[in-house]
């Protein structure tokens, strides 16, 4: 609409991951430079809304503990909110 303040036209920001939790995809990679974007420009991009969606299966108990391993790491780099 041109009463839109943003140049997304009011869509939302996602970054969207799709594929099994398992080391060869490394999410976690995924995840720091997630973080990363989000302190460019002082801050500026996490101001952004911009999220990053995570979306898989799990194979077996490894999968399972790999995902609890990245919500751990999301906590850590401090983009627990940013991330699905």
């Amino acid at each position: 609409a041109a009463d839109d303040d943003d140049e997304g036209g009011g869509r939302e920001k996602m970054i969207l991951s799709i594929g099994q939790f398992r080391p060869e995809k490394d999410h976690g990679l995924q995840l720091r430079s997630f973080a990363k974007f989000l302190s460019l420009r002082d801050g500026a991009m996490k101001r952004t809304g911009a999220k990053l969606v995570l979306i898989g299966s799990c194979r077996n108990d490894d999968d399972r503990e790999r995902v609890t391993e990245l919500e751990t790491l999301a906590d850590e780099l401090g983009v627990r909110d940013d991330v699905t």
